[in-house]
């Protein structure tokens, strides 16, 4: 999902303002994703701990999603049990990877006269029962147009502010503005998981939070540093 997903490649497109996608640890830092933080910080604090806790429900309902493609491949309903010979893993395997294949293949037919010609394509479909499919996808088109209109709008907006933003950046650099990016989005999720559910910070501070420490830890880390700045200024 990282490398060809249409959100990372055009954020604006699929994101309003303001709205975001969850991720795990494996995604990389973004302005519009907020993940998890290190099973390490989550250790050793109960705050960032219970953020990962309320992540994991989120993703949890996210992973749902698997019946939505079950509902509409019923080959995969009988998938309930154990399997325990290699064959049926792998039978069972390419099934499913070929269920999501053809859902994100279809998928990509939005327009009513890709739809049609893709439905003609396969042969299972009469003229009637293709005009009858897409009979009201032409009025949701048009409806839709605007919405559509705006979001590339949005998207190349999006595009040209990140380019004048990060404007002669080194690799690092850019790196670093994606990450404080993400930092300060998974901070403003946490004050406001906080918030709703009225819970005070038993041992974070929004400092510590950011560096995925504890209050604690982020004090001994920040008189390190302190120490250390002061020892190159000596020299």
């Amino acid at each position: 999902m990282v490398g060809g997903s249409g959100i990372v490649a055009k954020p604006r497109l699929h994101l309003d303002e303001g709205e975001f996608v969850w991720v795990d640890a494996g995604y990389g830092y973004s302005s519009y994703t907020v993940g998890p933080y290190s099973n390490t910080a989550v250790a050793k604090s109960r705050d960032l701990h219970y953020f990962n806790y309320s992540l994991s429900h989120i993703r949890v309902k996210a992973k749902h999603g698997i019946a939505y493609l079950k509902n509409h491949f019923q080959c995969l309903m009988g998938f309930r049990g154990n399997l325990y010979r290699e064959e049926d893993h792998e039978k069972a395997a390419h099934m499913v990877q070929a269920c999501i294949i053809v859902h994100t293949f279809a998928c990509r037919y939005d327009r009513p006269d890709e739809v049609a010609e893709y439905l003609k394509a396969s042969g299972n479909l009469s003229e009637a029962e293709v005009l009858e499919t897409t009979s009201g996808m032409e009025a949701y088109q048009q409806a839709t147009e605007d919405a559509r209109i705006q979001q590339r709008e949005n998207q190349q907006q999006y595009k040209q502010e990140q380019a004048a933003a990060m404007e002669g950046m080194s690799q690092n650099q850019v790196q670093k503005f994606r990450q404080e990016k993400a930092l300060d989005l998974r901070e403003e999720m946490l004050t406001a998981l906080f918030a709703s559910h009225g819970c005070p910070f038993e041992d974070t501070t929004a400092e510590s939070q950011r560096m995925g420490m504890t209050t604690l830890a982020f004090t001994k880390w920040q008189e390190r540093q302190d120490r250390r700045h002061e020892a190159r200024r000596r020299q």
